[in-house]
């Protein structure tokens, strides 16, 4: 995989293809994420919780409850054996009280 991106916040650490879990924190608000992943090469494929998104493409809308929330992306290399699973776990805020 060459990138992942939300579409509300961001990973940490940077995306690099050899390090395979990243953290992500998102305000109470945000209900749902989609995932944006690129792969390096034409024939791979992803899949984000189980659905194969297209490089390049957004997985559809992922529910976040508050809390800790574990995304898996899913990398199967061209030869169609080799695979890699990411692991984002996405924090969402709890609510403060005045501003629920």
């Amino acid at each position: 995989m060459s990138s992942v991106e939300l579409s509300v916040g961001s990973i940490s650490p940077t995306f690099s293809s050899s390090h395979t879990t990243y953290t992500a924190n998102v305000a109470n608000n945000i209900v749902s994420i989609t995932i944006n992943p690129s792969v390096t090469f034409n024939k791979a494929t992803v899949k984000v919780n189980n659905e194969l998104v297209g490089s390049g493409n957004s997985s559809s809308p992922i529910a976040l409850s508050v809390g800790s929330n574990t995304v898996t992306l899913e990398v199967t290399a061209e030869d169609e054996t080799t695979k890699t699973t990411y692991t984002i776990t996405v924090n969402r805020a709890p609510c403060k009280i005045y501003f629920c």
